[in-house]
């Protein structure tokens, strides 16, 4: 079975279909639902599936690499 990875490139194709499904950006979709506030006619997989996509795309660019290396190595 070939395994298959995503990176910033195929996160990003994927959050612009839901963008242009739904008529809202990433980012504002987002703050929407973190205020606990719902997009109509959006089910619940759909809610979670976008907001996990968002957010592994925005958490390579809130560390660097080698922070996010230094962390995940750090002894506990």
């Amino acid at each position: 079975m070939e395994k298959k990875f995503y990176n910033a490139d195929s996160l990003e194709r994927s959050l612009l279909v839901f963008e242009r499904k739904f008529g809202v950006s990433s980012h504002d979709f987002y703050e929407t639902i973190s205020n606990g506030d719902r997009i109509e006619g959006m089910p619940g997989f759909t809610r979670s599936l976008w907001a996990s996509l968002y957010r592994d795309y925005c958490r390579p660019r809130s560390d660097s690499f080698a922070v996010a290396v230094e962390r995940t190595l750090q002894p506990v």
